[in-house]
């Protein structure tokens, strides 16, 4: 991004491609091995049930100037991959087709359905979801200054009565819900807790409801404790794994 680096044969792609692959054969020592063991053993811990923990990490992650976040999201302020089903499309044009994607995938055909989005970031599908197909939704995050914006904008748009936010734990809601979302939040809630993670959306979506779940997968054995290297991109026009 400096103009330090440049890339004479391939592209960045391929370089991370290489470096990631040197990474999985090296066998790290001395300190290096035991932060590396460390961090795989200690992998749940970001989520931890203390209230004044997770918010925490979450103030740690989210809660900077927006002035950064602007450097590289779209304006929507999108904070997970977005969906190019075209050669030449923007940042901002994949983004509204991401979204657009999981609201089709949700089946939001009937006005009125109860909608969770788990880790609604700063309000940007939640908002969407209720002006384009009518749903109530409810965004929870532990971001203070994300629920900020999420609030302003719904309150601007004219959605706050159908689109609330709340700096609530997901754990912590009750209740049922029509349709539950979840875009890039679960890569924070660690293996360990994975099966807590699903057994509460379980309890949370009606009999007959529908969820998603948008997250970044790895390819490799976890059971190596080697780094993962990324996976090939998809072809324009298809669908992600």
């Amino acid at each position: 991004m400096d103009g330090r680096l440049t890339v004479e044969n391939g592209d960045i792609a391929d370089l991370l491609d290489l470096l990631m692959y040197n990474l999985s054969l090296a066998s790290p020592r001395g300190v290096l091995k035991a932060e590396r063991v460390w961090r795989w053993s200690h992998a749940g811990l970001p989520n931890s049930i203390i209230p004044h923990a997770r918010a925490e990490n979450a103030a740690h992650h989210y809660d900077l100037s927006g002035k950064l976040y602007d450097l590289f999201l779209d304006r929507d302020r999108q904070y997970s991959c977005a969906y190019f089903s075209a050669p030449g499309e923007t940042l901002e044009e994949a983004q509204v087709g991401k979204k657009r994607h999981i609201a089709a995938k949700l089946h939001l055909d009937t006005p009125g359905l109860r909608v969770l989005d788990i880790g609604s970031g700063w309000g940007g599908l939640a908002l969407d979801l209720a002006r384009d197909c009518g749903a109530n939704v409810l965004g929870v995050t532990l971001s203070e200054e994300q629920i900020a914006l999420s609030r302003s904008r719904a309150e601007n748009a004219g959605l706050a009565e159908r689109c609330r936010f709340e700096l609530v734990d997901y754990r912590a809601l009750s209740g049922t819900f029509d349709r539950i979302v979840s875009v890039g939040m679960f890569e924070h809630v660690g293996v360990p807790y994975y099966r807590a993670f699903f057994d509460k959306l379980r309890a949370l979506l009606a009999d007959d409801g529908v969820a998603l779940l948008h997250t970044i997968g790895r390819t490799t054995d976890r059971a190596s404790r080697a780094p993962g290297r990324r996976s090939t991109f998809s072809p324009a026009g298809t669908h992600p794994r």
